[in-house]
């Protein structure tokens, strides 16, 4: 673990979101640095999408309040101005780089962050970073962002302004071995780490003394699950049909759905499905616990094919068994992963799962889990960034 660092994080989330890797690193290397977490800045664009009209007024508000809040001794977490819609196009991020970097600049040399180790997840914000006084820059890359390009934010203007980015960095993290491969093209000094869990958290889950949530307990077992946002990766058709396919069983769906999903009213208007929302992350252990098989049914494309499920060991350090779609990062867990090429094979998987309950099988995942924690994640990482200091 690094001790006695000043670290900026430049954050692709906000810190109340769904927790992901942004908040599970920053919090622990609070625990023995000084860190100052920068949220994602909102836009005149903001209100119009899903949910975020109530973002948009709490992040502006806590800006309005100056910005920044004390999470812990060492952990600041600071809502940037709002900036420009349309941030990867070139005179918007321009824009943009000079407002928001203005900002961190003036809000580091207030805090005391004279010369941190820059620590980015937005694939954006090179020109924000080069106003930035900094001792080591390193750019965590979690998704293939291209492969969500929009008419507004096309393939090769966020392609320009990530490699921008990447040339820049001392270091680059990539969470998936394609990423990595990718990645390395244009940054010798780029390196995999994948995701991790919180296994501590999440093994809870197999605790007897641990109840499971009131609306989970007249569910018609077996209870199949989904912890996670339900936005445009999330393949609701397939799990319509498997719903429907299995009317005796219950499927239930834990997280916010946050675009317009294709195919999710089916979905919903199903009688054995049930949608609870988001839940704190303290509570989804509980879920979990309710829950007989775990599942990731998310689209094939550019997008999945690089990802690296953040769920997959949330999953495992619960002692579940899973049933996916096929996704190249899943290969190496394949005694711990159904992977299925189409939706026949998805429910001839979820029964072979509901048969892999032992406690043997239950055993065997949860060192997985243990064995592949956020703790074991950080110090990977900390000892690359050790040898570069």
């Amino acid at each position: 673990m690094l001790t006695n660092c000043d670290i900026l994080c430049i954050s692709d989330i906000c810190w109340d979101e769904h927790w992901s890797v942004e908040q599970q690193f920053m919090s622990r290397l609070s625990q023995c640095n000084r860190v100052l977490y920068i949220e994602r800045p909102v836009s005149i664009l903001t209100p119009f999408k899903r949910f975020g009209f109530r973002h948009a007024i709490r992040q502006v508000s806590h800006w309005i309040r100056g910005g920044v809040r004390k999470k812990s001794e060492n952990l600041y977490v600071a809502s940037p101005p709002p900036v420009l819609p349309l941030r990867y196009l070139d005179v918007i991020n321009a824009i943009n780089g000079c407002i928001y970097g203005r900002w961190i600049e003036r809000l580091s040399y207030k805090l005391g962050f004279t010369s941190p180790i820059l620590w980015v997840f937005e694939p954006s914000a090179a020109r924000v970073i080069s106003r930035i006084k900094h001792s080591l820059l390193i750019y965590h890359c979690l998704d293939s962002w291209t492969g969500s390009s929009t008419w507004w934010n096309s393939n090769s203007a966020i392609e320009k302004q990530e490699r921008r980015l990447i040339n820049m960095s001392k270091i680059v993290f990539a969470v998936s071995r394609s990423l990595t491969e990718e990645k390395s093209k244009y940054n010798q000094n780029t390196f995999y780490i994948p995701n991790g869990a919180d296994f501590f958290h999440f093994s809870k889950a197999q605790s007897p003394q641990l109840r499971i949530p009131q609306e989970t307990e007249s569910l018609s077992p077996p209870v199949i699950g989904f912890i996670g946002v339900i936005g445009s990766r999330f393949d609701a058709k397939l799990m319509t049909y498997v719903a429907d396919q299995r009317k005796g069983w219950s499927f239930l769906f834990v997280g916010p759905v946050v675009e317009r999903v294709e195919g999710i009213r089916s979905l919903m208007k199903l009688p054995n499905v049930f949608f609870v929302g988001m839940q704190p992350i303290e509570q989804l252990p509980a879920y979990l616990k309710a829950m007989d098989v775990c599942t990731i049914p998310y689209r094939s494309n550019d997008f999945t094919d690089n990802c690296f499920p953040l769920k997959i060991f949330e999953y495992i350090s619960a002692g579940k068994p899973i049933v996916a779609t096929v996704m190249p990062s899943l290969r190496e867990y394949s005694d711990f992963v159904w992977c299925s090429p189409d939706s026949d094979t998805f429910l001839k998987n979820l029964d072979k799962a509901l048969l892999c309950i032992s406690q043997e099988a239950v055993k065997r995942r949860m060192e997985l889990g243990k064995n592949n924690s956020w703790e074991k994640r950080i110090e990977q990482a900390c000892r690359i960034i050790r040898n570069c200091l």
